[in-house]
């Protein structure tokens, strides 16, 4: 019984504590261009929207106390949406403060960002264009990446892992201590490739972190970038391509 009135307790506490965030999208691009967006987290799916020049699509929502919210977006735009470009557009632990309001603003030369209303807009990311006769040459030329997630938390520990990309569910995946869950897969030409990982650990699976385990933007110079990602007692660790192990993500401890 006093185990459950604590439990109650902090969930009160977190429910007065979480803060509000939103994100919006502007179609800046030029009259006559539609933009396609299709938003997603970890949890939620936000679905396909369409907007006409000059219109917007966003939404507020709670911003985890823990800094754990994230968000990220495909947006088309141009002729028959021949233009994409995939991207995160909330991430509660790149702000320093809560309640953040982000825009981006899609214009015909890439994406920009604004942060609580700073100007000037920065300019974030490039446009990939899409065209017919390059199908067979982005075939032909994929290029494998590839990513793996150990156990090294310790012994009688589980891990629980469960990845996506914007096209693929991985499905749920749980290694014991000195265990090893990942892929290999084409690694995009246009260095659109993206994979985000849900992971639990502890003797009860207590502790919950998620990740961004592989975007191709982060390895510009890089197309068979090899990521290793150590699940660890007090965090989460990465190495690139074999190399020292570096401290990425703190846990987000649960009940």
């Amino acid at each position: 019984m006093f185990r459950l009135t604590i439990i109650l307790i902090l969930l009160s506490v977190y429910t007065e504590q979480a803060s509000g965030g939103s994100f919006f999208l502007y179609n800046q691009v030029r009259h006559g261009v539609l933009m396609k967006v299709h938003c997603k987290s970890g949890d939620s799916d936000r679905g396909w929207h369409v907007r006409k020049y000059g219109g917007f699509y966003g939404f507020d929502f709670k911003d985890h106390i823990l800094d754990k919210t994230l968000y990220w977006c495909n947006v088309w735009s141009g002729p028959n949406f021949s233009r994409n470009a995939s991207f995160v557009a909330y991430e509660s632990k790149l702000y320093k403060h809560r309640n953040n309001w982000i825009r981006w603003s899609i214009r015909g030369d890439g994406i920009y960002e604004s942060i609580n209303g700073a100007t000037p807009w920065k300019f974030k990311y490039h446009w990939y264009v899409v065209i017919l006769i390059l199908l067979s040459v982005c075939t032909e030329q994929a290029i494998g990446g590839s990513f793996f997630i150990y156990n090294q938390v310790r012994h009688g520990s589980l891990m629980k892992v469960h990845c996506k990309s914007k096209d693929n569910d991985m499905g749920w995946h749980v290694r014991k201590y000195g265990g090893v869950y990942g892929f290999d897969f084409n690694d995009n030409l246009f260095g659109t490739t993206l994979f985000w990982c849900n992971i639990w650990q502890g003797p009860h699976l207590e502790h919950f972190q998620v990740i961004v385990a592989f975007e191709s933007r982060q390895y510009p110079h890089d197309l068979n970038a090899w990521i290793r990602w150590s699940v660890r007692g007090d965090g989460i660790y990465q190495s690139i391509n074999g190399a020292t192990w570096k401290f990425k993500y703190h846990w987000d401890n649960k009940l």
